[in-house]
């Protein structure tokens, strides 16, 4: 199990699932936008927003989606303290910022318009 500070912050609610909730589209070969029907705007997500909000497909926990982020990594104490920041900053703002993923407590498919 991770235990440095970096993943004690990122993986609050780490048994909980991340959902998306908000339309997408690609923005090009490595971004994307999300689009808020409300407001009709959309947004082009940062690549470690879109690495988060792509893999908040409500089937996989927070903790899941970071240990898969650092199975890239001969060891999670090796990712750069930049990524590792990058990541606790796309998680608060697809949830709170953006409100674009959701906390979700049980496990589930992705509605039709989420996928």
């Amino acid at each position: 199990m991770l235990q440095n500070k970096f993943y004690t912050k990122l993986l609050q609610n780490k048994l909980e699932y991340l959902s998306r909730c908000k339309r997408w589209d690609w923005y090009d070969d490595n971004l994307i936008n999300i689009y808020d029907v409300k407001d009709q705007k959309h947004v082009t997500l940062n690549s470690f927003e879109t690495f988060v909000f792509h893999e908040a497909d409500w089937y996989h926990t927070i903790e899941e989606i970071i240990l898969f982020f650092a199975s890239h990594y001969e060891s999670p104490k090796y990712i750069p303290p930049f990524y590792q920041k990058k990541l606790i900053e796309a998680k608060t703002s697809l949830i709170y910022v953006f409100e674009a993923v959701k906390i979700k407590e049980k496990r589930s498919e992705l509605d039709e318009g989420q996928v």
